[in-house]
């Protein structure tokens, strides 16, 4: 007769009320920009009162971990401010008047090989 899947060696085990946790809290990944929304979501979820931080299991995958790590040891009211207070400020646009290019030579032009130079 087969095992069943339960007695397999790789089969966890079973929960306890000693090592069941009340509250997990699984963040997903999503790059710096998720990372950025995921402060921003667990600091508006905090000023409303509801600690999400405080769950006894962080999961994350990619930003998630990051998130994870960071809120593990501070508040995430205090990353989302201090992640406000470092952004740029002004209006961004082209860094030249060449849409970009430094000396506001156009694309074609900075790119073409002199006349006096075989190609």
């Amino acid at each position: 007769m087969p095992a069943s899947p339960l007695s397999s060696p790789f089969s966890p085990a079973p929960l306890t009320h000693e090592s069941a946790h009340d509250r997990a809290l699984v963040l997903g990944g999503g790059g710096s920009t998720g990372n950025a929304w995921m402060l921003g979501v667990l600091a508006g979820l905090l000023r409303e009162g509801v600690d999400a931080a405080a769950a006894e299991l962080l999961i994350g995958t990619s930003a998630g971990a990051t998130t994870a790590a960071q809120i593990s040891f501070r508040s995430p009211v205090e990353l989302h401010e201090a992640a406000l207070a470092s952004r740029p400020t002004g209006a961004a646009g082209p860094a030249g008047a060449g849409g970009g290019r430094a000396g506001g030579a156009p694309v074609a032009a900075a790119s073409a090989a002199p006349a006096s130079v075989p190609v």
